[in-house]
């Protein structure tokens, strides 16, 4: 069975947070909706900011990285984005073709260089 982990971008902070993080900041609360994980975030005038949150794929890069959803991976030739696709499988999808078409890429042979999240 595989294993079930999740990581958020907070937007405002600039950061990624794991599982842990959450747990030990009594500002941010993580539950379920209607189906869907949700991680917020309570600030000082208590408004609520939803963070992205994105699913651990059950895979290691060739340097026994957790890969998540959203992670850019590196093959030597190219970069991709982890994505969910529709044929129900993480696949990652070239950078440069505005993620229209899965491309078999072995994880194995792939190194994470950053997240979609890193350049913002």
């Amino acid at each position: 069975m595989r294993e079930h982990k999740y990581r958020a971008w907070d937007d405002v902070l600039k950061i990624m947070l794991y599982g842990e993080d959450v747990e030990e900041d009594p500002n941010y609360h993580a539950g379920l909706s209607y189906g869907k994980l949700f991680i917020a975030y309570q600030n000082k005038t208590s408004d609520w900011q939803e963070l992205e949150v994105m699913q651990y794929t059950g895979l290691k890069d060739k340097k026994s990285v957790e890969i998540y959803e959203s992670d850019v991976v590196f093959t030597g030739d190219c970069s991709y984005i982890v994505r969910w696709s529709t044929y129900g499988a993480w696949s990652p999808f070239a950078l440069d073709d505005g993620l229209t078409e899965t491309l078999p890429v072995n994880p194995f042979r792939c190194e994470i260089i950053g997240n979609i999240y890193d350049k913002r």
